[in-house]
């Protein structure tokens, strides 16, 4: 595993962290949380698709070479 694959991987979980904090506030929270757990969902398929990347990248370099 390459500094890029890592950097794909901390990507994806930066996304999904700010994308989950940003809409998951407080105030998402008082009405029910519904806007809370489609924040989290989001956040979840943000981090799945930077994971998925860096899984393709890592898989890609280790049949060409």
């Amino acid at each position: 595993m390459t500094t890029e694959d890592i950097g794909l991987i901390h990507l994806g979980l930066l996304g999904g962290t700010l994308l989950t904090g940003a809409l998951g506030a407080p105030p998402a929270e008082a009405h029910g949380g519904g806007l809370g757990t489609l924040a989290g969902l989001l956040g979840a398929a943000v981090l799945g698709a930077g994971l998925l990347l860096a899984l393709i990248a890592w898989g890609g370099r280790g049949r060409h070479s």
